[in-house]
This record gives structure tokens, C-alpha cells and sequence, in this order.
């Protein structure tokens, strides 16, 4: 007699196992084969019952997105998959990095991924680190981006997090150090998340999570806690894409001379116009032009 087939959400894998979550709310812990097609946080799969009390994963349903970190040029982690929005964390210590915001930004656009950045630990903002952080704060308010602004110590910003969650499967991401766990545990406070200090070498901030989890939210959706992340590479961006994930540039690209220009050296690039202009921020394209030679590069 066949096994029918469940359906099931993965909400974490460690090696050969993933514990996957029920129509009926169980989590049943399921055998799944090492191959191409292994699920991962976030997937949607089919599984059935094993002799073992134990499920077994017969089939990764198609996914709508997937958020992947490239280790080397031969291998690619995945993180998560079918996410809704990627919530950026940064802060002013560990000193942001606006490459690598912009970098998750890219990679969400491409992917359909609605972004959201999230500045944690206000409460350290002081009057000599304030300009810069507002300054980048109403650049991506500018383009349309949702920023909202908190602090876990003095408990503010957390129902505006809270809200921005509710329903959706969100990733949290950033820097390793800028308290993204701290966030987590504040709106899941029946969740048990690892919490790190800031390491007195540098303020890089110490990797805290070994695994990427997926959890149940109280209002609804589900949050991924993934590992810190200093240095994300965008594992299937093409240099000559880049643009296209710049929102800000699609509405000057009417005015470049040329339909496949790359917003670097040619004459006559409406993109660079709007920069002088000040329509578009000179951080973003100048973040823009680093990555693109990165890509180009690494291509």
C-alpha cells in the first residue's frame, strides 16, 4: 500500500535532517536525500510517514525565491527560500557598511524580495554619529524604502518591527555584532535565540547562530534568524543586472544616449546626470559602481 503524501513547511534543516512543521502544527522531524534539490528554511515540501517515527521528504516544492551566500566560486549556501521581505539590520557600532546593505538590497530586488532596513541600538546614536546615519536613513526613505528605526534597550521601534513582520516571512540579515538576535528574542520572547557581544577586537562582533531557523510568529508569518554575515556575495547577479536592481535609476535611463548603457564611462547616461542633479544620491551610485566592478570581476 503507498504512503500518501503531506504537505509540510521546513522550518530548520541540520545535515541529512530538516524539522518540518504540519497542517495539523506538529513538527515531525524528516529524513531528506543529499542532493541538488534539498530543502532548506522556508521550502515547501512533501513528505511521508517513515518506520522510524520519523518523516521522510519525498519532494522540494517549487520555490518563489531563494536568498543564497556564495562560498567560493564552486559553492553555493543557501539560506532561506520563499521569503517575502529581508529585513537589513545595521547600526553606527559595529560601524555600518553601506556596500554590503546595498549589496542585500540588490539581491532582494532581483529576487522579488521586498527589502526593509532596520536600524537597531538608537540608543548609541550620539550627536557625532547621528549625521551619518540620518543621512542614509533619508536616502533609502527617498527611494521608497521602509526604515524603521529601534532599540531593543530602550524598548522602542519594537511594535513598528512587530507590525512589519505580521504575515510575512521575513529574513533577518546584517552584520555580525548589530544585535540582530537581541531583536529576534524581543519579539519571540517564549524563543530561546543566542544573543553575542561585541568582541573588543575591532567591534566585528562575534557569529552567535550556527543554523538558519525559521520561527512562528505570535501575529502570524514567520522570521528566519540566519547566521551573522560580514561579507555577502551576490552568487547570481550579473554585472550587467546590477542596474536593474537601483530603483532609483529607472525613471533617468529614458535619458542615456545609449539602451544597453552600464552608468559608468558612457557620454550622454542619465543616471550620471541625476547624480549631479542630486536626484540621485551620490553614496548609492558610487556603492553602485564598486559592486559592479566587483561583479565584472568575480565574472
Amino acid at each position: 500500500m503507498t504512503k500518501s503524501s503531506n504537505i509540510g513547511l521546513v522550518m530548520l534543516r541540520h545535515g541529512s535532517t530538516a524539522e518540518v512543521l504540519t497542517k495539523d502544527g506538529t513538527i515531525i522531524t524528516c529524513h531528506q536525500r543529499k542532493s541538488r534539490n534539498s530543502a532548506i528554511a522556508g521550502d515547501n515540501v512533501e513528505w511521508q510517514e517513515g518506520t522510524d517515527e520519523r518523516g521522510i521528504i519525498t519532494q522540494r516544492l517549487p520555490r518563489k525565491n531563494i536568498l543564497a551566500q556564495r562560498k567560493n566560486v564552486k559553492v553555493t549556501k543557501e539560506i532561506a527560500a520563499n521569503l517575502d521581505q529581508i529585513v537589513i539590520a545595521f547600526t553606527v557600532k559595529p560601524h555600518y557598511d553601506q556596500f554590503l546593505i546595498d549589496r542585500y538590497i540588490a539581491i532582494a530586488e532581483q529576487q522579488g524580495i521586498t527589502p526593509v532596513l532596520l536600524v537597531t541600538k538608537l540608543d548609541l546614536v550620539k550627536d557625532d554619529l547621528s549625521e551619518g546615519i540620518e543621512q542614509l536613513i533619508a536616502i533609502y526613505r527617498d527611494i521608497g524604502y521602509l526604515v524603521i528605526s529601534s532599540s531593543q534597550k530602550d524598548q522602542t521601534g519594537l511594535d513598528i518591527v512587530r507590525d512589519a513582520l505580521a504575515n510575512k516571512t521575513s529574513v533577518l540579515v546584517g552584520q555580525s555584532g548589530v544585535g540582530k538576535s537581541s531583536i529576534a528574542t524581543a519579539i519571540l520572547p517564549d524563543v530561546t535565540i543566542a544573543t553575542g557581544e561585541l568582541t573588543a577586537r575591532g567591534d566585528q562582533g562575534s557569529h552567535t547562530t550556527s543554523t538558519t531557523i525559521l520561527y512562528a510568529l505570535p501575529s502570524g508569518g514567520y522570521l528566519v534568524d540566519s547566521p551573522g554575515v560580514r561579507d555577502f556575495s551576490m552568487w547570481n547577479l550579473a554585472a550587467d543586472e546590477l542596474a536593474d536592481c537601483y530603483i532609483e535609476f529607472k525613471r533617468h535611463t529614458d535619458e542615456c544616449k545609449f539602451h544597453n548603457c552600464r552608468h559608468l564611462n558612457e557620454p550622454v547616461c542619465g543616471v550620471k546626470s541625476a547624480v549631479e542633479r542630486k536626484e540621485v544620491s551620490a553614496l548609492r551610485y558610487n556603492s553602485f559602481v564598486a559592486t559592479y566592478k566587483a561583479l565584472a570581476t568575480e565574472q
